[in-house]
């Protein structure tokens, strides 16, 4: 985990680094005690986002829409939810990590997650419904892609959506809010909140 992170750190961003890093993912720590759980490949994770290493998108997707079985043997029993959830920590940061990476392949990813109902989402890890929408919104959004945020169904969609037009405006998100919840253009946003 340290030297990944270190990898990351220095910014110089290879062929063979990026090989190295993809490879610690794969073969990622198991550990019972969820705070080691996978730490190795989180900060694998992390350490491509930070070297920009678009070219390790196809293999981060693959990554979170698998669940290796290995991790059956990390759920104590009488566990209440799906070994899958074991991962959560990698997952979650592969899906921080799409929005660093800006690419069409990133983009068409999270656009995809996001129309997932919870119980699909739910198969790869616990939904992170919220953290797909911020990694969205860092990769550029063209009004539509915005309007249908703005109108999911799914409400952590939906509200983050609202909440990242009010707290981060441009013209072009002001405009989608306006016409999707015109509303919500009433709402505080962070800068009110003192953030």
């Amino acid at each position: 985990a340290w030297a990944a992170e270190k990898l990351g750190q220095l910014g110089m961003k290879s062929e063979r680094t990026v090989r190295l890093l993809e490879q610690l993912i794969a073969q990622r720590s198991l550990y019972r005690d969820f705070a080691y759980q996978g730490l190795d490949g989180v900060m694998a994770v992390r350490a491509l986002g930070a070297l920009g290493a678009t070219q390790s998108v196809p293999m981060l997707v693959k990554t979170f829409l698998s669940v290796d079985p290995e991790l059956k043997k990390m759920v104590q029993p009488p566990a209440s939810y799906p070994y899958a959830w074991a991962d959560f920590k990698l997952k979650s940061e592969i899906m921080a990590t799409l929005g660093r990476l800006p690419c069409s392949q990133s983009k068409e990813f999270l656009l995809r997650y996001l129309t997932m109902d919870k119980a699909a989402a739910s198969k790869f890890s616990p939904p992170l419904f919220e953290r797909a929408t911020k990694s969205l919104f860092r990769l550029g959004l063209t009004r539509s892609e915005l309007e249908g945020l703005l109108r999911s169904t799914n409400s952590a969609v939906r509200g983050t959506a609202i909440l990242e037009c009010l707290d981060h405006p441009t013209a072009v998100r002001s405009a989608a809010l306006k016409a999707v919840q015109p509303w919500a253009q009433d709402l505080p946003n962070a800068a009110d909140c003192g953030r």
